[in-house]
């Protein structure tokens, strides 16, 4: 809001495009199931953001009603895969020059920035954040009156602090985050109630009753704060010396709301006096579930306590879909507790149910994912996206470990980080550690580059022997690979700490990416590329810690090799040296290591570049019925490396022929080694 009067609205707050509510007796969705189940709930959301992307993209501006509308189709996009409600968002922002709304410090015209930032993070463009920075730069600059709180009323908390947030995340600037912090803190002093701890809309509100004589705590404001916390939370890091007070706060008001749950599921406008109030209100229901869902996917909240209270209200959500795509029983713009109808729809309703529909996505494949999905965010157990770039797998009994490069956002620049995850069926992965977190270890130079870690388990010594591509420019160049070295290092355990021994040239050769092989003999190979002469297969030394000798070099330029034994012959594949622009795999067969190798051929149809990804390894499972070979490929995002993925799909291969599927579902049983596409 943009007055302490409740009742003063602004221009743009009284638009007809912020929503309506229509007197029709409207049919409900019958095609949207309230399930916590991907597939369900990317359905729902595409049904709604899709209704209000064509209501509402002709009205886009910069108020904060809309501001909220773009966080959730931002949101949208991510879970979605469908890039076209980020780019609606994009094209708003570019149309404005990024603009921030006109007035100067007011929460509701900073609430904009969180999508620019956010655009911003994944792809920077100085020119998206040059306005809004000048902006928060001039707010730090001014005099400091601790008497006019910028934030006096509870809905500022999600329009501004999360924009500070981010643009720390996006300079490493902390005088942002620490403005954030102070403002933050003295809004909760005067609006926080200690005991039921939710927060009044302004002061206004501190001493106001319900109609059973309890104090008003308004739904959609205690939405705006809490999801407030979750967007601060994402961006502040964990070593942030207050960030535990945000925590606390977040687990307070969490356990509070959850008490206050209707059994559809939902929250009224009037969370202490529900029965004052006929219809649940769906915006403030839509943030409480955004939130409780994000912290349980953060481990934040307990798992047994909170699912079911968002199941519940997921469905409740879900059950006020229209059969056009309308989101329902929404309160207009306020200040607090209102009336409304069914139909009753709001951007920045919209924008929470997204958001919340995000959280259930996450939520949904770390309950039950059931099925491998090429391309899409992979959660590990902690909720988080793997980040194992580049990797290889090692098998130790029962279990498989995956090692690669963690390049998750906003680890220190100076180091380079292997992870590890552990698996007993491929799909369910746990992070156990960061196996490496290396600084310069031979004065390399800032740009020294470590990529492709691949582990091997070497039985006479008892040690875990890392490879790895240690790249950067040669002193006085300034190309960023001239160094092509492969560096290796050791560790007692599978998951600890890897000791970095040294670093060479494999026989006095140069080496970019590496691959690791393991024949059937338990003989261990080292797969480089060397740019003058091939692609090379060189077997280790008796400890693993050189290479002994070399076995074949097969005289094609290709990089990202894999290498397996199916039946009687060995398959190679590789990538053409195209940079991170992917290219058709090729593959090529022989009788021997040796060689004779056959004629290169590709791996998928030409066309699709081997579907976007690049060859990384190839992993043999041999089971008691079948044995299947996995094709294992990471899709780059130079731009935005954290947000990486992986394409992992079985081969169709046998008697010298080797096929990469179009990508699909697909699952695998790692005791029988049978596959199942899920078409």
């Amino acid at each position: 809001m943009s007055s302490q009067a409740s009742c003063q609205l602004t221009a743009a707050e009284q638009s007809r495009a912020v929503g309506d509510e229509t007197q029709k007796v409207l049919p409900v969705a019958t095609d949207v199931a309230a399930t916590i189940d991907r597939l369900d709930v990317e359905r729902a959301m595409r049904k709604v953001a899709d209704w209000e992307l064509n209501r509402a993209r002709p009205s886009f501006n910069l108020d904060w009603t809309f501001a909220t509308l773009y966080t959730g189709f931002m949101a949208a996009s991510r879970s979605t895969e469908d890039p076209k409600y980020r780019q609606a968002v994009y094209e708003m922002g570019r149309s404005h020059e990024w603009a921030l709304g006109h007035r100067i410090g007011h929460a509701d015209d900073q609430a904009v920035a969180q999508t620019y930032l956010d655009l911003y993070l994944q792809q920077p463009d100085p020119a998206e954040i040059k306005p809004l920075r000048q902006q928060f730069d001039s707010i730090l600059k001014s005099p400091y009156d601790d008497k006019n709180l910028p934030w006096w009323w509870c809905d500022a908390l999600f329009m501004a602090p999360p924009a500070w947030a981010r643009l720390y995340k996006a300079t490493g600037d902390i005088r942002y985050l620490d403005y954030m912090n102070r403002e933050w803190w003295l809004t909760s002093a005067l609006l926080y109630n200690p005991s039921e701890h939710l927060y009044s809309r302004d002061a206004g509100f501190l001493d106001k009753k319900e109609a059973n004589g309890k104090k008003v705590f308004w739904s959609r404001g205690n939405g705006w704060v809490i999801a407030g916390l979750v967007r601060v939370l994402q961006e502040m890091p964990s070593s942030y010396p207050n960030r535990e007070r945000f925590v606390t706060q977040f687990r307070e008001m969490s356990a509070s709301l959850a008490k206050l749950q209707e059994p559809d599921g939902l929250w009224r406008p009037g969370l202490m006096d529900a029965s004052s109030y006929p219809l649940p209100e769906t915006s403030g229901s839509a943030f409480f579930t955004y939130a409780m869902a994000w912290g349980v996917n953060e481990g934040i909240l307990d798992r047994t306590t909170f699912v079911p209270i968002v199941e519940r209200a997921w469905k409740g959500l879900v059950g006020h879909i229209y059969a056009d795509g309308r989101l329902g029983s929404m309160q207009p713009v306020g200040a607090a507790p209102g009336d409304f109808g069914p139909t009753a729809s709001y951007v920045f309703g919209v924008g929470a149910f997204l958001l919340a529909g995000s959280e259930i996505d996450r939520m949904a494949q770390q309950l039950d994912p059931v099925s491998i999905r090429p391309g899409e965010v992979w959660l590990d157990d902690r909720g988080q996206p793997i980040e194992a770039h580049g990797g290889g797998i090692l098998k130790r009994g029962d279990t498989y470990f995956w090692f690669g490069e963690e390049r998750e956002q906003g680890l220190d620049p100076t180091k380079r980080y292997v992870g590890c995850y552990s698996s007993t069926d491929l799909l369910h992965w746990k992070f156990r550690n960061m196996v490496i977190q290396l600084s310069d270890p031979e004065n390399f130079g800032p740009r020294w580059i470590l990529e492709r870690p691949k582990v091997f388990y070497n039985k006479k010594t008892k040690k875990y022997v890392m490879y790895m591509h240690i790249d950067g420019p040669l002193p006085g160049s300034s190309a960023g690979y001239g160094l092509a070295r492969v560096g290796v290092a050791v560790s007692d355990t599978i998951d600890g700490y890897y000791r970095y021994l040294r670093s060479f040239r494999p026989l006095g050769r140069e080496s970019r990416d590496i691959g690791q092989f393991v024949d059937d003999d338990d003989t261990a190979y080292l797969i480089t590329e060397d740019r003058p002469l091939g692609f090379h297969i060189e077997k280790l030394s008796d400890d693993y810690l050189d290479v002994a000798k070399e076995v074949a070099l097969i005289p094609m330029h290709l990089e990202g090799g894999a290498l397996v034994h199916y039946q009687s012959l060995y398959y190679v594949i590789g990538s053409a040296l195209t940079g991170w622009a992917p290219n058709p795999n090729k593959y090529a067969t022989a009788a021997r290591l040796e060689g004779p190798w056959s004629e290169f051929k590709d791996v998928a149809p030409t066309e699709t570049k081997t579907y976007g990804s690049q060859s990384t390894l190839m992993l043999k499972i041999t089971g008691t019925k079948q044995t299947s070979v996995i094709f294992m490929g990471d899709i780059w995002k130079p731009k935005t490396q954290w947000d990486s993925r992986y394409l992992w799909m079985p081969l169709e291969i046998g008697d010298g022929q080797l096929r990469l599927p179009e990508p699909m579902p697909w699952k695998i049983d790692v005791h029988t080694g049978q596959v199942d596409l899920l078409r």
